[in-house]
């Protein structure tokens, strides 16, 4: 699908992101998606929680304080070099710790056992759980040893002769980290797990820089669309009087070394037209760089110095450039006008050069945000897959797909990486009066990162294809995935610890921004999803989609504007939350309703429903409508004169047509509808909007087929897919034109029909169960009094 475009003549380029909703409670609060717009978008991890395990055992100890106890018996008796990982086995009944102590030759075995790991299973099971969670404290610790245990014997290896400090530390790498270090010989890997230590971190700052309160994040917002309309108003006025500046000046030329009235006419218009031009080339520049302050403003990736860097330079230039325009308004000469107009070239030319650092660092947030969330989702998925069955027969299948997720995501991070250290070079280059090389310089830089960036882009999705698949396997395992933090020991309830890389530290690029990406180098495009979809990332979510939001207006951003029963055809979106796709089809025949109903008043004299009533809150109104029309035909065709109370002859049937009129427009008042949808991938939760009782609706693994009808109202269907191809095959009254079809907001219309639209696909786990469809915001199984099957509504 293709979205906004700006304006030409300042050079900026967008990131394709999305804002990826973790409603997760150990994640999410203050994620401006889960309190926004829970995007969001599909799960495949449907209700996928850790269960705590239940218990009747007389006294509860925590496992860390189980642990403890056994680390500091080991230690002090010297009976192991890796107390911690010892323990964390004996009490994951990994080993047998009477017979451990026993070839230790630890006198009175059983009693010691008992006494380390009291209230436990290595002597009674036991197992507590963190509060409100329902996620046992110990599990994350078992599962990493569980997973290292049944991993590659080199990995084994390389973990026993790690100390523990860093065997926690190795266990949170990424696998691909955890892959790439293996590779290196021992010291060489030892020495590299040195370069990461284990920072707390609270919660909610997981994957944000600041905390920016939603009412500033409102009002930026406002901003940030008021920037842009006015943009596309200037900028519209801008080629205008271009154009009117270039044709006078044309006409001008004949008027060289001539003095006449017309001539000197010519030379104030000229001016006039020069002003015009030089200001409302400055007011685009404003508002471009009034768009670029918004999104900093809304960055929670970015820290607050840098923000308040760039916002300071942004001001800086809108001010000059405010002065510059004052000039050329008041001049009265040509060397004024020139003056002023040389002015405003003096700004733009040291701003265009720095606001390309500018946007690549709210390009750069961005990517910060979406990798971060993907590691974490590639911890949770680990611990889902060290808790599940072992003998499942996916089980390596699945392991081998987590694999690539991480290689993948890893690749996105060096590409990120790489994109900051060209951005830092970028920077380093002089802002002030910068000379033709060094804006020729960081135009190469900017464009060498935004390849970078695209690069991570198709790292991640490439990832998410992946996730889907992963996700709805280790469901099938009996695998779940926590949507809580595991309570850390030593750390406050609302704190988890990060691993941070303190090589990649030094010299860190510390803006992290939220963007957009650039397809042409003459179109401006800022946004995060404002403006329709950013970008063909999914959004993902332990969280199950939310049906009473998935209509809101927010998640509507590339919704169509039309009005139902008067703009005829076939609409389609993309919604931002869930990743719904929506189909909506409506006729041109309300006025025609209206002409009927108002004829069939006066032939019975009746009052009816309102014509509001009948096409916007009852579709079957309709029906009754053409019912009674019938009845009033067939009642003149019988009537001797065809004539009413009123003498109203057969040649006035009514006040506004004659008989055969009424006819015709009872006759037009419906299109027949059709179509098949298909996509690569499988189809689910298929929802329908209104539902005619007329409508005919079957849906397979991979394709929608409807047969509908239309004309007064609208009638429409929508669904989601882990498919990122999707056919469309649409027919209106019998006419397959793609003249009907209107696409995106900017209702454009496809080059044919049949035609294929690309989308992200859909992650979260199905709303409803085979045999349900989404129908005013519920899982149904009936609509309108017919039954729903697995395989449609008949």
């Amino acid at each position: 699908m293709k979205y906004v475009k700006f304006g030409k003549g300042f050079v900026v380029f967008m990131a394709v992101m999305f804002v990826m909703s973790m409603a997760s409670a150990a994640f999410a609060e203050g994620d401006d998606d889960s309190s926004g717009m829970t995007d969001d978008n599909v799960n495949v991890v449907s209700n996928l929680r850790v269960q705590p395990v239940r218990t009747a055992a007389p006294r509860v100890v925590s496992a860390d304080a189980r642990i403890s106890r056994c680390v500091d018996f080991i230690s002090k008796n010297n009976l192991d070099a890796r107390p911690r990982l010892t323990c964390t086995r004996l009490l994951n009944r990994e080993m047998n710790c009477v017979e451990f102590l026993k070839r230790k030759g630890v006198s009175d075995a059983v009693a010691k056992c008992d006494k380390m790991f009291a209230a436990t299973d290595v002597a009674a099971a036991t197992r507590v759980t963190a509060p409100n969670t329902g996620v046992d404290v110990s599990a994350q610790r078992v599962a990493i040893v569980n997973r290292i245990d049944r991993a590659s014997p080199k990995m084994r290896q390389f973990v026993e002769e790690l100390p523990d400090d860093k065997v926690d530390v190795f266990s949170r790498l990424p696998r691909a980290e955890q892959n790439k270090i293996l590779e290196m010989d021992a010291d060489a890997g030892i020495k590299r797990i040195d370069d990461y230590e284990l920072r707390p971190v609270k919660k909610t700052m997981l994957f944000k820089k600041r905390v920016i309160a939603k009412t500033k994040v409102d009002a930026a917002k406002q901003r940030f669309v008021r920037a842009r309309n006015e943009y596309v108003r200037v900028n519209k006025i801008f080629n205008e009087k271009k154009k009117l500046f270039l044709q006078t000046k044309e006409k001008l030329k004949e008027c060289e070394s001539v003095e006449s009235d017309d001539c000197n006419e010519l030379r104030v218009q000229v001016q006039e037209h020069a002003k015009d031009y030089i200001i409302n080339g400055a007011e685009m520049a404003i508002e471009h760089l009034n768009k670029i302050k918004s999104k900093v403003e809304t960055a929670e990736g970015m820290d607050e110095d840098r923000a308040a860097e760039i916002i300071a330079d942004i001001d800086e230039a809108i001010s000059d450039l405010e002065a510059a325009i004052e000039k050329v308004k008041t001049a009265e000469t040509k060397e004024q006008v020139q003056e002023g107009a040389a002015d405003v070239a003096h700004v733009w030319k040291s701003m265009k050069h720095a606001e390309k650092v500018h946007v690549a660092r709210v390009v750069h947030a961005g990517m910060w945000n979406i990798i971060k969330k993907s590691e974490q989702l590639e911890k949770r998925m680990d611990d889902a897959i060290a808790r599940m069955d072992e003998n499942c027969d996916g089980s390596d299948d699945i392991k081998t797909k987590l694999d690539e997720y991480s290689a993948k995501v890893a690749s996105a991070k060096n590409n990120f990486d790489e994109s900051e250290t060209l951005i830092k070079k970028a920077r380093d280059i002089k802002t002030d009066e910068p000379t033709d090389m060094e804006i020729e310089s960081v135009k190469e830089l900017a464009g060498q990162a935004r390849d970078k960036l695209k690069e991570a882009h198709q790292d991640i999705k490439a990832a998410y294809k992946l996730l889907a698949e992963i996700l709805r396997e280790i469901h099938a395992c009996g695998g779940r995935m926590t949507s809580a933090a595991v309570a850390e020991p030593g750390l406050a309830s609302d704190e988890v610890y990060e691993v941070v890389d303190t090589a990649a530290e030094d010299g860190d690029e510390s803006s992290s921004e939220d963007g957009s990406e650039n397809a042409d180098s003459d179109e401006v495009v800022t946004g995060d999803g404002d403006d329709g979809e950013a970008g063909d990332i999914p959004t993902v979510s332990s969280e199950a989609v939310r049906l009473s939001e998935i209509e809101d207006p927010d998640c509507w951003a590339d919704k169509p504007d039309y009005s139902p029963g008067v703009d005829k055809g076939y609409f389609i979106w993309r919604g931002k939350c869930a990743n719904f796709w929506w189909i909506d089809w409506s006729g041109d025949t309300k006025d025609s309703l209206k002409k009927l109903l108002k004829c069939i008043r006066e032939r019975r004299r009746t009052a009816m429903t309102s014509v509001d009533d009948v096409v916007s809150e009852d579709v079957e109104a309709v029906d009754d409508a053409l019912v009674l029309a019938g009845e009033v035909i067939d009642e003149a065709e019988v009537s001797t004169g065809i004539t009413d109370a009123s003498g109203v002859t057969d040649d006035s049937f009514c006040s506004e047509m004659t008989l055969e009129e009424f006819k015709e427009l009872r006759r037009n008042l419906l299109y027949p509808v059709t179509g098949t949808i298909t996509s690569n991938g499988k189809i689910f939760d298929v929802g329908v909007r209104r539902y005619d009782g007329h409508n005919r609706l079957k849906f397979e693994d991979n394709e929608i087929t409807f047969r509908a009808r239309v004309g007064p109202h609208f009638d429409g269907l929508f669904f989601r897919t882990t498919g990122d191809n999707i056919r469309f095959e649409l027919s209106f009254d019998g006419q397959t034109s793609a003249d009907f079809v209107y696409i995106g907001k900017d209702k454009e219309n496809p080059d044919s029909n049949p035609f294929a639209l690309s989308g992200t696909p859909s992650v979260k786990p199905p709303v409803c169960s085979a045999g349900e469809v989404i129908y005013q915001k519920r899982c149904v199984n009936r609509v309108r009094d017919k039954a729903v099957s697995p395989d449609g509504i008949e």
